[in-house]
């Protein structure tokens, strides 16, 4: 019985840590799109500006 629940909090523990490193991974991975996105932006601004004057 007990390795039934050695084994419940093994794979809780896995889960967890499986969790947090794709909330890491992910955390990374919106910063950096959101600074692309971000000077992109700026650079259709720029244009977008000098096309009006």
């Amino acid at each position: 019985m007990w390795w039934i629940v050695v084994r419940l909090i093994f794979f809780v523990c896995f889960l967890l840590l499986r969790f947090c490193i794709w909330k890491v991974v992910g955390l990374f991975l919106t910063e950096d799109r959101s600074q692309r996105s971000g000077r992109q932006r700026w650079v259709q601004l720029l244009l977008s500006e000098r096309g009006r004057k």
